[in-house]
């Protein structure tokens, strides 16, 4: 064997951890998006954060449905939220309205049966699911015969 093919064999193996350390960041990446969100998400569908009113400022949507910032004012008036984000309404509401709420974690989700740590979830498995899947492939490669 001359230079040149251990050249091609060491860069080939660079590239291999290369791919590999693209694809585990990645994953951590996306699972690490996803999870900053999710212990404050699952709270408010399981009762937990304030209930109150959020009147809505302003209303951005897209293809995935409409993001809403606002105020938030709980019930008995203790917590008061000058601005607030939230994609995870029943209704529609429009600028200006006022709507039920629950605050917890810095966002406001329904105020009853909220399903955002539902999606959140699925996507740090998909995090995680990248991660194994670069992982295994890494360390499970073989080199093939020349």
């Amino acid at each position: 064997m001359d230079n040149g093919d251990r050249d091609d064999a060491g860069s080939s193996a660079a590239g291999r951890r290369r791919a590999t350390l693209i694809l585990v960041l990645f994953g951590l990446f996306i699972m690490g998006m996803s999870a900053r969100g999710i212990t404050s998400a699952y709270q408010a569908a399981h009762g937990g954060g304030v209930v109150g009113t959020l009147t809505i400022a302003s209303r951005t949507c897209g293809k995935a449905g409409c993001r809403y910032t606002g105020s938030f004012v709980s019930d008995d008036g203790r917590t008061r939220v000058t601005t607030v984000e939230t994609d995870d309404l029943e209704s529609d509401p429009q600028v200006g309205d006022r709507v039920k709420a629950r605050y917890a974690g810095g966002r406001a989700y329904a105020p009853e049966d909220s399903h955002a740590w539902q999606d959140a979830a699925v996507f740090v498995l998909a995090g995680a699911a990248i991660v194994v899947y670069a992982l295994w492939r890494h360390f499970t490669h073989r080199r093939r015969p020349t």
